[in-house]
């Protein structure tokens, strides 16, 4: 099992923005957080051995106010984990997710990740 703890407000994962030449392409304050999520992922699970052909259970609570979009957050968060190498290779490998958002306690914003194979 993988559990991790990113701190701060959770990070939306946003949309898609068009260049002068008609391209997409993905904001570069979505790359930053998805690469600095992922790295608190592998830090704190450095010795995880999951198989990553395995179906997997994903557990997320967020510790957050109540703006902001619960999808838009869990897609920052589960490409994240695939940006991080421990779990899957394509998140279409999740069976099953939960997703809680609650009001921040003395420990503040943050979200609390827990992925499990099945």
């Amino acid at each position: 099992t993988i559990h991790a703890v990113i701190p701060g407000p959770p990070q939306a994962k946003e949309r898609p923005r068009a260049s002068k030449s008609g391209r997409f392409y993905t904001p570069q304050a979505t790359k930053d957080a998805e690469q600095t999520i992922a790295e608190y992922i592998v830090v704190q699970n450095r010795d995880a051995v999951l198989d990553p052909k395995a179906r997997f259970q994903v557990d997320v609570h967020f510790y957050a106010d109540r703006r902001g979009d619960q999808d838009n957050r869990l897609k920052c968060l589960m490409d994240s984990v695939t940006k991080s190498g421990l779990a899957w290779k394509n998140d279409n490998q999740v069976d099953g997710i939960y997703v809680l958002r609650m009001n921040p306690d003395a420990q503040g914003q943050r979200t609390e990740l827990w992925i499990t194979p099945l």
